[in-house]
């Protein structure tokens, strides 16, 4: 149902040049490059394919999924007309609603015809049968045609599989309703040959079973259905393959009880007769009787019901089964989860009581870090699987993150939740990464400022050096000047004294 809910929303987004199905290979052309990167996917996924052999990969079918979830999605009514009564019709709900209730209706009906009416032909059956088919028969007529007119583009319902499919049924329907009725009613039934007569009463028994197939758009609408059915769709290649291998040791087996098995064996008298025993009574023994007895009738009945019973019994069922226990096991994660959520809240709301704190107010910091360091509390918060010494180290970061939120605190119901999500048994999530990515950056952010400040300092204590040294040199100076000074007096008394 959410797929279905996001392919509307994705058709619904779509610009109003594309608005058309039929007419998105004029309005857009898909470049070359994106060709190639198209067929080096396929090719690709063909490879993997091949890889994965007989059994599904799962990781393979999401991606095959999502890149045909991102393409534009086809919706029929895209290709309606904007304006007018007709395609208002068309596109209403209440239209589609009544068309599926009727051809449930149809069908239940068919059964019911089928049992009762023993006419031949639709002219020679009771009143109540010819009125109710023709009020069907108009009413699917009047459905296509109102399809068909809504569309903006005739051709364009060319390219609708189930626009064409419902035709080939209405037109099957309008045949064996009305355009046989009348050819028989208007010929002379002497002049008639009993041959002609055989091949329409055979194609009137192909057009019944074929309307049977207008089952299909209730499958389509019902999303769980189409879920059951692309699920049959992935197991069939595994399901043929072990068939394969079930016929191949079938027949082995059957060869050799037929080689050791005199002529008038029960069950292995001929070939086909020790495959049939082996098939049925060795690996379908439920149903055994059933298919023995519909192929002695009529021998199409045979592949008939073998059908029938790999893919209703062995497929359906086995998927049942699987269905049963995912719902099984969902319910009981549920129930445990239940369990502990009304464990830790009970023995919570105890401490609370006995420690004073009511549990109707915010639990402060310091409140909190000391609840968290209680022993009874450490002791049920440990049982449910979270690690006290993690919760103690991220109760700044908690706090800090409700002071800028505003609050004060924490409720019981926060605390609670708080506990469960710290339980070291959870599966990671987005949001498990995001709050670990802003704890990051909020650390080397904080790094990044610490640093700054060392670099700071040391450019100070640099500076601090950089005088001090340059004092020491001054001073260094000045102590070696005075003996500079003294020597030039002594060289200039001489001088003097000479002068």
């Amino acid at each position: 149902a959410s797929c279905q809910t996001d392919l509307t929303l994705v058709s619904e987004r779509k610009p109003k040049g594309l608005s058309c199905w039929g007419c998105m290979t004029a309005s857009g052309q898909t470049s070359s490059a994106s060709k190639k990167t198209e067929e080096m996917r396929n090719k690709q996924s063909k490879k993997k394919a091949a890889a994965r052999g007989v059994f599904g990969d799962t990781e393979n079918m999401k991606e095959k999924a999502r890149r045909a979830l991102i393409r534009l999605q086809y919706n029929v009514q895209d290709c309606y007309h904007e304006t007018g009564i007709i395609q208002k019709i068309a596109k209403h709900p209440m239209f589609d609603n009544v068309t599926l209730a009727m051809i449930l209706l149809n069908a239940c009906w068919m059964a019911f015809d089928l049992d009762l009416n023993e006419a031949d032909m639709l002219y020679e059956a009771d009143p109540i049968f010819q009125v109710v088919e023709n009020l069907f028969c108009t009413y699917f007529s009047c459905e296509l045609l109102i399809r068909f007119s809504a569309f903006k583009l005739k051709s364009s319902s060319l390219r609708d599989f189930w626009f064409v499919f419902d035709s080939v049924l209405v037109l099957l329907m309008v045949l064996e309703t009305w355009v046989l009725t009348i050819y028989m009613m208007s010929s002379n039934p002497k002049s008639s040959s009993d041959l002609s007569k055989v091949a329409i009463l055979r194609l009137v028994m192909v057009v019944k079973m074929l309307r049977i197939s207008r089952m299909a758009r209730l499958l389509r609408s019902v999303p769980e259905l189409v879920s059951l059915i692309k699920g049959i769709k992935a197991a069939s290649r595994p399901v043929v393959v072990f068939f394969v291998m079930w016929i191949i040791i079938v027949y082995m087996y059957a060869f050799v009880f037929r080689q050791l098995s005199p002529p008038d064996s029960m069950y292995f008298s001929s070939m086909p007769e020790a495959v049939n025993s082996l098939l049925l009574n060795g690996l379908l023994p439920d149903h055994a009787v059933l298919v023995n007895n519909a192929a002695r009738e009529n021998w199409v009945f045979w592949p008939l019901m073998l059908t029938f019973v790999a893919l209703a019994v062995l497929t359906l069922m086995n998927m049942l089964v699987g269905v049963l226990v995912e719902v099984v096991g969902a319910i009981a994660v549920t129930e445990k989860e239940g369990m502990t959520v009304s464990y830790l809240s009970g023995e919570l709301r105890r401490i609370f009581e006995n420690r004073g704190l009511d549990a109707e107010m915010a639990l402060t910091q310091l409140e909190f870090t000391k609840l968290v360091v209680d022993p009874d509390a450490a002791f049920v918060i440990e049982s449910v699987g979270v690690d006290v010494v993690q919760l103690v180290d991220r109760a700044h970061n908690l706090f800090e993150d409700l002071s800028k939120a505003g609050e004060i605190g924490f409720s019981f119901e926060c605390l609670v939740e708080l506990i469960l999500n710290m339980r070291g048994t959870n599966p990671a999530k987005v949001n498990d990464m995001k709050v670990i990515k802003a704890i990051m950056k909020e650390t080397q952010r904080a790094a990044d400022t610490g640093f700054e400040k060392l670099d700071l300092e040391l450019m100070r204590i640099k500076d601090e050096l950089r005088e001090l040294r340059q004092a020491h040199t001054d001073h260094e100076i000045a102590l070696s000047h005075p003996e500079s000074d003294d020597d030039e007096d002594d060289d200039v008394a001489p001088d003097v004294a000479s002068g």
